[in-house]
């Protein structure tokens, strides 16, 4: 037996649980997006978007405008040569409260629209990186304010991206990433 999708997702915001075990698995497409991973991605996949549908649905709609796949991979990131527009979650992601991931789709989200705004500029630069973190701030901290993950981006400068402390963003400190 299953309980309404978002009747769900308001009882886990309201009582900060952290599964989706009442969610259902919804097919392999969601608004257009597909959700190409494991049974319980695509479960806290639905659940995310769900979560930015009914709290922030202008931002929802950036993320139906620019996502065309989510993939289940590790690093959770943007492929900048991709040639259709996906973004990668992390099983580490994935375990996040549905609000988290949510967070997290609209930060991957915000790199796609700099890629179309900007086609020959790195993707991975710590500028890009500050204006996603402030986006993704501001939507988390408007339903999850004392989250510890919102306290995390409220420190963030951008530069985390850049592991190997060269000044760049590239297939080496991607390498490295593990979230």
């Amino acid at each position: 037996m299953y309980i309404d999708l978002l009747t769900a997702v308001e009882l886990q915001l309201r009582l900060g649980q952290d599964t989706l075990a009442l969610v259902r698995v919804p097919d392999e497409y969601v608004d257009e997006i597909a959700l190409v991973g494991p049974a319980h991605f695509r479960g806290a996949l639905f659940g995310a978007l769900a979560v930015l549908r009914t709290y922030a649905p202008d931002q929802y709609e950036v993320v139906q405008e620019h996502v065309r796949t989510i993939l289940y991979r590790c690093p959770t990131g943007t492929p900048a040569k991709a040639a259709t527009p996906m973004i990668y979650i992390s099983e580490q992601a994935v375990r996040q409260h549905p609000a988290v991931l949510a967070s997290i789709l609209l930060h991957e989200a915000v790199h796609l629209v700099q890629k179309r705004r900007n086609p020959e500029s790195p993707l991975c630069t710590v500028e890009n990186e500050q204006e996603a973190i402030a986006i993704q701030y501001a939507f988390l901290s408007s339903i999850r304010p004392d989250d510890p993950y919102t306290q995390v981006l409220r420190k963030a400068d951008g530069t985390h991206v850049d592991l190997d402390g060269d000044g760049d963003c590239d297939s080496i400190d991607t390498s490295q990433r593990t979230f």
